[in-house]
């Protein structure tokens, strides 16, 4: 399973992302110069200094995405207000770039639902109950619905979420929040009170550490014992710590072909 890399940044983008944003910044000026009812529906001035640190920590592809979004800001759909029943406006661009979004995510959300079917067939139902404590709910298409989200702090949170999510990033610190939560409930809970550890628990700790994040995440529904919440099982810590290392091993010699 491929991970996404950072950026490798060359110069040829900072002149790129320099140019997107003069040219961004002189249309949003010229649209409300013209429209100043506007200014509570056109995206903030562009910063060169403020957005250069988040841009080098994404990917590529976010890269590429933020400069296209830029590129877009223009015509008469950044003219266009559509109210809905909620009292929200909004004008047909910040429509549009909520859809792309939207699009992103659950395209990362299918795939990852594809992966848990494909790895787990006898445990997800065709109506997509299922058993064994499998949450089916997250990967599911996210819907927006404007006509119920308020104008203000509530529709903000709603286009963070989205911007978050959509990013390749996101999908790759969800799976890394997942292995340190799970190295963490051996720490918390297979360790001695001073934070001692035996044999077997350490090569467990180790062994996982060792794991790709995404598999790590999506392999713990093969099986109970690969399931985060077996870490806790009032058992003997060494008993856990066998039982887990050798589903893990037995995991992974299946995903490297050994």
């Amino acid at each position: 399973m491929p991970r996404t890399s950072k950026i490798k940044w060359r110069q040829s983008d900072q002149a790129k992302l320099a140019k997107t944003i003069k040219n961004f910044n002189s249309r949003r000026n010229s649209l409300l110069k013209s429209h100043p009812e506007l200014f509570d529906l056109t995206p903030e001035r562009q910063v060169m200094k403020d957005i250069l640190p988040v841009i080098k920590e994404g990917t590529r592809n976010d890269f590429n995405k933020f400069i296209k979004s830029l590129d877009r800001f223009r015509g008469e759909a950044i003219k266009e207000v559509v109210e809905f029943e909620s009292g929200l406006k909004l004008t047909k661009y910040q429509i549009q770039e909520n859809r792309y979004k939207l699009n992103a995510i659950n395209a990362n959300r299918k795939n990852e639902l594809k992966k848990i079917l494909e790895n787990n067939p006898r445990m997800v139902n065709e109506d997509l109950s299922t058993q064994g404590g499998i949450d089916i709910d997250q990967y599911l298409p996210k819907k927006v619905n404007y006509d119920r989200i308020k104008p203000g702090k509530e529709y903000e949170k709603m286009v963070e979420s989205l911007k978050k999510q959509s990013t390749k990033r996101y999908s790759v610190e969800k799976s890394l929040r997942y292995k340190e939560a799970y190295l963490s409930s051996i720490l918390n809970h297979l360790t001695g009170p001073n934070g001692e550890m035996s044999g077997q628990v350490n090569a467990l700790f180790n062994f996982v550490a060792e794991l790709p994040e995404d598999f790590v995440m999506f392999n713990y529904f093969d099986d109970p014992i690969l399931n985060i919440q077996f870490t806790s099982d009032p058992l003997p810590a060494d008993t856990i710590a066998s039982n887990a290392l050798s589903r893990w091993e037995e995991a992974y010699a299946v995903y490297s072909g050994l």
